[in-house]
């Protein structure tokens, strides 16, 4: 009888944590999404999509992949939740053409909009050193979550960390945020701290991927200002700009 019990409760736990578990990156892929909406509500969702009044058609083009890639990622993390591992394999295969094409296109309208000029010079470097950084994690992140597909709690920790490597042109256009350089990294860094925090404890311990992503975003971070004011970066720009 006692035997019975100890199983029945061990059951109740490990049931108890998947459902927390089920809960928390369901919450956290959701919590993305509504950030990557209200931050361009105005300009582009509200807007129409298509129809809104963008500087180019890589633009519109870079704004489809990129929706597509956050949809998805609610999409696969609901599918997850709800048990339906077959469905979550077979949608995935689009995150692995999705990916590069999020690289791709997303270095190719930062070059379109260094053409144009669309910032004053000094704020135009802050956004191209950034921009690439936050690329390069992310095809760190996608690439990790690739590998790892078949070990669940890193491929979807990586996947949440290669996303949150896109969130910063959604978090720079919130309403609220008048081009506080010092919120938007808060923003970022609490999105990171909420996954550290639910590590610590379900696990008592941080997973090797959230260590890895955490620290490429603290480092990037720090290595923005640096490379925004180097040689190199500016050769570049005066080379996408030169007639």
């Amino acid at each position: 009888m006692g035997t019975e019990a100890l199983a029945t409760t061990k059951q109740a736990g490990r049931t108890a944590r998947w459902r927390a578990h089920r809960a928390f990156f369901v919450g956290f892929s959701f919590s993305i999404a509504f950030t990557v909406f209200v931050g361009f509500a105005r300009t582009y969702y509200l807007a129409g999509m298509f129809l809104a009044k963008l500087p180019s058609l890589v633009v519109h083009i870079h704004g489809l992949v990129y929706t597509a890639w956050v949809a998805l990622l609610a999409v696969q993390v609901v599918l997850a939740a709800m048990g339906r591992i077959r469905w979550h394999q077979r949608v995935g295969i689009a995150g692995i053409y999705l990916a590069p094409l999020v690289v791709v296109l997303g270095l190719v309208t930062l070059a379109d909009a260094i053409r144009r000029r669309f910032v004053p010079p000094p704020i135009l470097e802050i956004i191209a050193a950034t921009d690439c950084l936050l690329l390069c994690v992310f095809s760190i992140m996608a690439l990790w979550a690739f590998i790892a597909r078949h070990n669940p709690a890193a491929h979807k920790r990586a996947i949440l960390l290669a996303t949150l490597a896109l969130l910063g042109p959604a978090v720079a256009r919130l309403p609220f945020m008048h081009g506080s350089q010092l919120v938007f990294m808060a923003i970022l860094d609490a999105f990171a701290a909420v996954l550290v925090v639910f590590d610590l404890w379900t696990r008592r311990s941080l997973h090797r991927v959230t260590a890895v992503g955490v620290l490429l975003t603290l480092g990037w971070q720090v290595a923005y200002a640096p490379l925004a004011r180097s040689a190199a970066l500016d050769h570049v720009i005066q080379w996408l700009q030169a007639p």
